[in-house]
């Protein structure tokens, strides 16, 4: 049995997973913080955990089109940020933690852009 069904392409396939493997992680620190009692872990995940499906929910609202890249690239930006940067300590225990989102975002962006608009030329 797998995992995937044949009718998804491979790009689908890593969006799934991904999202997937993100969202299991968020739970699990979830869960490790009502154990521990880190309350500051819990409401952080919980908030990055429901932000994770706000590219869903907008594609249904507003009867749009999210690409999978872009949408993927939200999520783990969104992770990065909050669940990584505020609740893991990332930004202090990594000096450059802060820029490295930045840029990559900055990066990711125009790489989109640049693919969306040679799939529009074509």
């Amino acid at each position: 049995m797998k995992f995937f069904p044949k009718s998804v392409d491979n790009k689908e396939n890593v969006h799934i997973l991904l999202l997937s493997v993100i969202r299991a992680t968020l739970l699990i620190a979830m869960v490790a913080g009502v154990v521990n009692q880190n309350w500051l872990v819990v409401f952080v995940a919980s908030i990055t955990l429901s932000l994770t499906f706000l590219p869903f929910l907008f594609e249904k609202s507003f009867k749009i089109d999210i690409p999978i890249e872009f949408e993927l690239a939200i999520v783990i930006f969104i992770y990065a940020t909050l669940f990584l940067g505020e609740s893991q300590g990332y930004y202090t225990k990594f000096w450059g933690w802060d820029l490295i989102l930045h840029a990559g975002s900055a990066i990711e962006r125009v790489l989109l852009g640049t693919e969306k608009n040679k799939r529009k030329a074509a």
